[in-house]
């Protein structure tokens, strides 16, 4: 092996022998360097000296030169804009009768530039950029850039503006454009006289003035951009100035804007080769900025002349002390490549075992404190582990080492499989993770994720490295999460279960309630009054029910839309009628404005559109306390085939909806601001109803309002066309009976107040009726006498109406036997309205009329009703009291307001006897209880009104 030489041996100290033969060299070029520092200081102080008085030499002849360039172009200038100024105010005085290129303009002009050898072709222009004085052909001023800034007042009034200057083709000179703005007595721009100012003629006088001087003089204009330099180039428009902008230099621009009249020294960083001096020229003429350049190239030369001998000294004595130094760096560096090869081994050496003992402690540091488990496993068996196992198991190092891997598994299977499946993927180079259950030292178990990855894939004998992280706190907040998800869905399906049951149990009693109501309405006086008043506050109640079973249904996606065929134009003239009367007891004005293109047939849910259109009304009659409420309907163009676009819109004057809570009144049971003024807020949930309604219709509800001034609610909904749909007839009256033979009902429900109303409505108009409270019962009544219909309640204890049906329907010579069904909610149908052929549905609680035309449908019944000819179509003679007291009439008819109605009637007969006829058969109907034969009464002669008034428009 070679050996390394002795310089270089680890255990050898670097050589220090050496440093004493250095010291006399050392010490030559010590005193050797001062000597040429002490000469060099010398030489450069006299350079200074000599460049000191030179640039003060120059820079007095350039700030002489700049000034005198500037006094004189100042004063050619101040001339100019004397006779510019003069020019402009002969003008003035002529432009009444003056017309372009004036022969008095044109002499005037003459007269004064005849003896300016320095400015020429004075012209004057007009707003346009047209020349109207002037010779000679100018060209489009309109279009150069200098005619737009004077339009843009880039420059001050009264001030002479220069333009960029041109070069003239007969003389190869420099002229500039110099113009004066003309502003008109409102202040806008009338155009500019202009002259053209010849540098090349300026510069013999200066030049004259100037004799002896080396430099130039550069001038820029007020804004900062080159204008000309002197003395003229032969290329004059080259512009070869030092500078072409003085904006390009950092600073001096905003110095020259905040200063006048001075003079300043360029940087030498900024002035190029020259000797820079600068005088700045506001003046009340033009604004122009004047920039001395002066060579400077010769004043190293004359220096060096006279300084020659001493310079070749210094130079010499230069190199000397380069030649020692020379040794002298040789010297030093073969003694400072010696001991730096010794100091290398011993640093190398010292530094390899500081990384190790650094990396160990790394290692160790990072494996200890680690928030996981890691280990090495070699042949099934603990190699090494770090501090955080025994955190973990509750085992220490020493029980861990050594011991097989089986130990921390819960169970004897779960080992062997987790080998079983690691091995593959540890083989080929891969990393197992799997989430496994481990065993404590205290036996306690939990769930851990373990990753595991071969040291060698190769070699199976150099083990595994695992990394096991403890989850058992996420394991247990999963099965917290998944036991959360079940009751919530619990929860979510009792809700759903509880709002069907509340319904049918809600509706059950109001069942009774609107049965006796409309049962005791047939008795006299004030018995009517309470029928009525339980009516109403029923009516309220179930309306109030349906709100919110729309909310669930709409909550749970389950709304579903009932299209039938009917007239738009009836359906819009019944609704207006309905709102007509709240709308005139709140003295306010309404307005229907339905166009003819949408008095069409289409198919929707009737009932669903009725209760969006009177949600809206309502809204805007409530909170309109003065002025008046709209309705517009209109037919859209561009729809579909076979489909018809109808706009709705409903416009009030109320107190209007603040843009914050524009949003909030569509929510549930959410109302705006406004609603805090009403003595009856409501429910919060008509225009959140409204709104998901026309969105499943496919439209969307609108809103355009101004607090203090009104609110416009629109929408528009596409309809299936039905062009043959028949105009619905009104009601011919409540029917007293059917023609033909008598008709047996059975009436199945488990709660007697039901049957007991369904018994009451059926048998006063003829029918025999028989009552079964049960499935079982119902099977009994209808063997021993066979019914005509059969009218079934669905939800019934034990055995339900539908299963009661399918009982029925096994029973000989009763399948084909018509069966009604009756619910608080006929969606429990489902697929049994077709399965047991149900033939037809009544809602809870059930109305008279919608009874009596279902049974007609289903027996093909011909009712006689309450009608009679002289109510149908009272006498003509006889005359009516007044729309107005009608309308009043109409609207306590509806209510039951009998007492009302017959107070009323009591007060027109004392107002005119005219009346008496027609009150005395109101007062019959009234004494009969023929309260909807009234209404028909009072509607008719409306109507007749209307009509009558029509005729006479």
């Amino acid at each position: 092996m070679k050996r390394l030489p002795p310089v270089a041996r680890a255990d050898r100290k670097p050589k220090r022998a050496g440093r004493f033969e250095a010291i006399g060299p050392a010490m030559l070029l010590l005193a050797w360097s001062l000597v040429a520092i002490i000469f060099g200081v010398n030489l450069y102080a006299s350079y200074q000296r000599f460049l000191l008085e030179k640039r003060v030499a120059v820079h007095e002849q350039t700030l002489a030169a700049v000034s005198t360039t500037a006094a004189v172009i100042d004063g050619h200038f101040g001339n100019l804009h004397i006779v510019l100024n003069a020019i402009e105010e002969f003008y003035d005085k002529l432009h009444g009768p003056i017309t372009p290129f004036d022969p008095r303009m044109e002499d005037y002009i003459r007269s004064l530039t005849e003896h300016t050898p320095f400015f020429s072709d004075v012209r004057i222009y007009n707003a346009r950029g047209e020349m109207i004085h002037g010779k000679g052909v100018a060209p489009p001023f309109s279009q150069q850039d200098f005619f737009a800034d004077l339009m843009a007042r880039q420059f001050e009034e009264n001030r002479l503006a220069i333009a960029p200057p041109f070069a003239k083709e007969e003389s190869r000179g420099i002229s500039v454009t110099v113009a004066l703005r003309r502003i008109t007595d409102r202040g806008e721009f009338d155009g500019a006289v202009t002259a053209n100012m010849q540098f090349d003629r300026m510069q013999r006088q200066l030049w004259d003035l100037l004799k002896g001087w080396e430099g130039r003089i550069l001038l820029y204009r007020g804004d900062g951009r080159f204008l000309v330099e002197l003395p003229l180039r032969e290329e004059p428009m080259a512009q070869q100035a030092a500078i072409d902008s003085l904006r390009s230099l950092e600073g001096v621009w905003e110095w020259l804007r905040g200063d006048y009249s001075l003079y300043w020294d360029f940087p030498e960083t900024m002035s190029g080769p020259g000797l820079y001096r600068m005088v700045y020229r506001n003046g009340i003429d033009a604004p122009l900025i004047y920039l001395g350049d002066h060579p400077r190239s010769g004043a190293l030369g004359e220096w060096f002349q006279g300084n020659w001998l001493s310079l070749f000294i210094y130079i010499g004595m230069l190199l000397l002390g380069a030649l020692v130094s020379l040794y002298l760096i040789r010297l030093l560096e073969r003694l400072r490549r010696t001991n730096m090869k010794l100091l290398r081994v011993v640093e190398s050496e010292k530094q390899a075992r500081r990384s190790k003992e650094e990396a160990l402690i790394t290692r160790d540091t990072l494996l200890n404190n680690s928030l996981v488990m890691i280990t090495l496993v070699v042949d099934r068996k603990f190699a090494w582990i770090n501090h955080r196992a025994e955190q973990m198991f509750g085992y220490s190092e020493d029980e861990l080492i050594g011991r097989d891997a089986h130990l921390l598994y819960a169970d004897e299977e779960s080992y062997p499989n987790v080998d079983r499946a690691a091995a593959a993927t540890l083989s080929s180079g891969g990393s197992y993770v799997s989430e496994v259950v481990l065993r404590r030292k205290d036996g306690n178990t939990m769930w851990c994720l373990a990753s595991g990855k071969a040291v060698d894939p190769g070699n199976p004998a150099r083990g595994v490295i695992w990394i096991v992280l403890d989850i058992s706190e996420r394991k247990h907040y999963e099965q917290e999460l998944a036991k959360a998800k079940r009751v919530a869905e619990s929860a979510n399906q009792a809700k759903t279960m509880f709002l069907t049951n509340m319904s049918h149990e809600l509706r059950t009693p109001l069942n009774a309630i609107l049965g006796y109501a409309r049962v005791l309405r047939r008795q006299p006086d004030k018995l009517i009054e309470s029928a009525h008043a339980i009516e109403n506050a029923g009516a309220h109640l179930l309306d109030l029910l349906n709100d919110l079973l729309d909310v669930a249904r709409i909550e749970a996606g389950r709304l579903v839309l009932d299209i039938d065929e009917f007239s738009l134009g009836r359906f819009l003239d019944d609704l207006t009628e309905m709102v007509q009367v709240r709308v005139q007891e709140r003295d306010l004005d309404f307005a229907a404005v339905i166009d003819e293109e949408a008095r069409v047939g289409i198919g929707a849910d009737q009932k669903r559109l009725r209760q969006i259109l009177l949600n809206l009304l309502s809204n805007a009659i409530k909170y309109t306390e003065k002025g008046r409420v709209g309705l517009r309907v209109r037919r859209l163009e561009g729809g579909s085939p076979g489909r018809v676009r109808i706009a709705f819109e409903i416009q009030d004057t109320g107190v209007g909806v603040s843009v914050e809570q524009r949003e909030r009144i569509f929510r549930f049971f959410e109302q705006g601001d406004a609603s805090k003024h009403q003595a009856d807020p409501g429910s919060g949930l008509g225009l959140a109803i409204s709104r998901r309604l026309v969105r499943l219709m496919g439209g969307e509800i609108e809103l355009e309002s101004t607090p203090g001034e009104g609110s416009r609610f629109s929408f528009s909904l596409d309809f299936p066309l039905r062009e043959h749909t028949p105009e619905e007839s009104r009601e011919t009256g409540r029917p007293v009976a059917y023609v033909g033979v008598r008709k047996r009902l059975l009436v199945v429900d488990d709660v007697s107040d039901n049957r007991r109303i369904l018994r009451l409505f059926t048998e006063q108009v003829g029918f025999v009726v028989d009552e079964a409270e049960s499935a079982e019962a119902a099977v009994i009544q209808a063997r021993a006498a066979v019914p005509d219909a059969i009218l079934m309640d669905l939800r019934m204890p034990k055995v339900d109406g539908i299963e009661a049906a399918a009982m029925l329907r096994e029973i000989p010579g009763l399948r084909e036997v018509p069966i009604i069904a009756i619910s608080a909610s006929l969606s429990e149908l489902g697929r049994a309205a077709r399965d047991h052929a149900f033939a037809a549905g009544l809602h809870k609680p059930v109305d008279e009329l919608q009874l009596f035309e279902t049974l007609a449908n289903v027996l093909r019944l011909t009712w006689e009703s309450s009608d009679t000819p002289t109510a149908s179509a009272p006498d003509a003679a006889m005359m009516a009291p007044p729309s107005a007291d009608l309308r009043k009439l109409h609207e306590l008819v509806r209510m039951g307001r009998t007492s009302r109605v017959r107070s009323w009637i009591d007060e027109l007969e004392t107002t005119d006897d005219r009346y008496s006829a027609f009150l005395k058969l109101m007062r019959e109907r009234l004494r009969q209880f023929d309260l909807d034969g009234l209404e028909r009464m009072i509607e008719e002669r409306l109507r007749e009104e209307g009509t009558k008034g029509a005729d006479r428009t």
